[in-house]
């Protein structure tokens, strides 16, 4: 940021900070985006071993762990 400010020169701080604002926002938001998402993966993929495993129970799979396919 040290060279940001100048380069910016004194007419345009408040636009400079503005950006700065914007950018650290977007990049908490990508990051709380990303942890969401994670999140959403995980429960996913839990659902699709306990399904996964019911689907054995009834034998309705070729193999074990394998899952049929219409």
């Amino acid at each position: 940021m040290s060279k940001l400010y100048p380069a910016a020169g004194d007419a345009r701080i408040k636009e400079a900070d503005e950006v700065l604002r914007i950018g650290c926002l977007s990049w908490k938001l990508r990051d709380d985006d990303n942890i969401l998402l994670g999140q959403v993966e995980n429960q996913f993929l839990k659902f699709l071993k306990y399904r996964a495993e019911l689907l054995k129970n009834e034998k309705k799979t070729q193999k074990p762990g394998k899952i049929k396919y219409r």
